[in-house]
């Protein structure tokens, strides 16, 4: 239904004729036209609706959404082959070196895998394996991707050397099936001579247990994969007990994937695949049971913050993510922006060279469970810490648990430090391997670079928690930013934002808790409509500045 309005003197407003649920909202543009007095004339059932131009505005506060600030990453705490390479990686395209450091890190402990591990106390039984996930957060500009490339070069030539081995094993493979073929059907031709002519039942089976049993088809040693089902995944892992490292360029996209009721189990597969340590069992209709002795996947990606946070957000609230999972990104890293320097010069190939040996040394490391592949579950190099690398380590590990039981502190911040226990030894021991692949145990100079480490990502936790944990102010400038390139209307409704599902404002609470602080320092005023039926409805005015903005942006700039 449509209703018109008219003023005292008959004449019709300029909207006349436009549906009653949209003219409200376009009283701004047709206080141009009117008089101060027109404009107080103007009424609807049971309220009043005016222009932004007939409040009292001040000048706005601006909204901070400062971060705080974080360590700048030391590429002294790379292995020593590894710091030429990220920082030639980070400069080249520009970066933050951050983002290439936590990558070639976890790439490193996704090659070392389950055949080396460390106990991190002198006495206990306690093992761990250096398998990390890694989580690069920055703007689709910051290059995380293309870091995240560079990063895995050294590991993508393992892959491919892997594959030309897999091709010369395949072809000597299908010569032997052959040869193995051909003779099992003469034993068969000659068994069955045998019974036809002489009823000889002894020799034909002897023929027949003569016959060589088909070799088993060779497997392709993985070392990436990018998406897959986690049945698929589950069954490259039985064929690469050793792990594999899942490489995703946007995280974001997964995260929300195993939020789905209908994933949990998917979830279930990936919290359990972090200690690397797991057996896992699949029980399908069709697949029937698959039995999986080593669950071990390291993961790296990277997200965007506007992402990222209001999932954080929403897990640390009892939402569905309130598992610990976010946690488990142990390398998760938020670093300023690189500032834009342009730069032309070819990669430092020998800095990448060196860090691929180190790779391929890595890669070479021998374990009981290389020379006994009928059990992988409990063969391992064990290696622990030196006695002067202990007492550090200890010292550390008394100081973490005492921050982590802090009254004051945020439970989200509490589960992701308790998962720094094994971190630490972690970082260690691939530190340790790096320098010395034949090493015996791990030394103090390795246990104190990954004791700076772990404070300098915890640094980084700070920041990505403290943004998670108030985001009004950043839903608030989002919001503000909508409204200066005209992507809302003035004035507007909550549920105008509400439905647009803007990221970290899809619930209601977000929305209203962003403009009460919109409110709050001056970008926006409110008026409560009391209907003569029905509910009452706000509607909120924007600062004139911010309509400025709008106007601005939207004008047609001249050649």
């Amino acid at each position: 239904m449509e209703r018109s309005i008219r003023m005292s003197d008959d004449k019709p407003l300029p909207f006349q004729g436009k549906p009653f649920s949209q003219w409200a909202f376009d009283a701004d543009n047709v206080a141009a036209s009117m008089t101060d007095v027109q404009v107080a004339k103007l009424t609807r059932p049971g309220g009043q609706v005016t222009s932004s131009e007939n409040f009292q505005w001040e000048d706005p506060i601006p909204i901070s959404t400062a971060l705080i600030p974080v360590q700048m990453f030391d590429e002294a705490l790379l292995p020593e082959a590894f710091r030429e390479w990220v920082i030639d990686i980070a400069t080249r395209i520009p970066a933050p070196v951050d983002f290439a450091a936590v990558d070639a890190m976890v790439a490193a402990g996704s090659v070392i895998g389950r055949k080396v591990r460390i106990y991190p106390k002198r006495h206990d039984d306690w093992a761990v394996v250096p398998n990390l996930w890694s989580m690069k957060i920055g703007r689709p500009s910051s290059g995380k991707t293309p870091s995240q490339k560079a990063a895995l070069t050294p590991l993508m030539r393992l892959a491919a050397e892997a594959l030309d081995r897999h091709e010369q094993e395949k072809s000597e493979h299908d010569r032997e099936a052959t040869i193995v073929s051909m003779q099992t059907k003469a034993a068969k031709d000659q068994a069955q001579a045998a019974i036809k002519k002489t009823g000889d039942e002894k020799k034909a089976r002897e023929l027949l247990a003569s016959v060589t049993e088909m070799p088993p088809a060779p497997t392709v040693r993985r070392y990436v994969i990018n998406d897959g089902t986690v049945e698929k995944v589950g069954e490259l892992l039985r064929e690469n007990p050793n792990g594999l490292l899942q490489c995703r360029d946007e995280l974001f996209g997964w995260l929300r994937t195993l939020d789905r009721e209908d994933r949990s189990n998917d979830r279930a597969f990936f919290l359990e695949s972090f200690s690397g340590d797991q057996s896992y069992v699949y029980d399908r209709i069709g697949r029937g049971t698959l039995h999986i002795p080593a669950l071990c996947l390291s993961i790296i990606g990277g997200i965007q913050p506007g992402r990222l946070l209001p999932y954080i957000a929403n897990a640390i609230k009892g939402g569905t993510g309130d598992d610990g999972f976010i946690q488990r990104f142990q390398f998760a890293v938020f670093p300023d922006p690189t500032a834009y320097k342009r730069t032309d010069y070819p990669p430092n190939t020998e800095s990448r060279d060196r860090a691929y040996s180190v790779f391929r040394e890595l890669d070479g490391i021998e374990s009981p469970e290389s020379q006994s592949p009928e059990s992988v579950s409990d063969q391992f190099v064990a290696l622990r810490f030196s006695d002067e690398a202990q007492e550090i380590f200890y010292e550390w590990l008394d100081a973490n648990e005492t921050r982590a039981r802090k009254p004051d502190i945020h439970e989200a911040m509490e589960a992701h430090l308790i998962k720094y226990r094994s971190l630490v030894p972690s970082i260690a021991l691939i530190l340790e391997l790096c320098d010395n692949p034949a090493v015996e145990s791990v030394g103090k100079k390795s246990t104190v670079k990954a004791c700076a480490w772990a404070e300098y990502l915890y640094s980084h936790a700070q920041r990505i928690y403290s943004a998670s944990t108030n985001p009004a102010a950043a839903n608030a400038n989002a919001i503000l930013q909508k409204l200066r390139v005209g992507k809302l209307p003035s004035p507007f409704r909550s549920r105008d934002i509400s439905i647009q599902k803007w990221a970290g404002l899809t619930t209601r609470q977000a929305v209203i808790s962003a403009l009460d602080l919109l409110q709050e320092y001056g970008w926006i005023q409110d008026i409560v409509i009391k209907p003569v039926t029905g509910r009452p409805s706000t509607i909120y005015h924007v600062h004139p500045e911010v309509l400025g903005d709008a106007q601005e942006s939207n004008t047609p700039k001249k050649a």
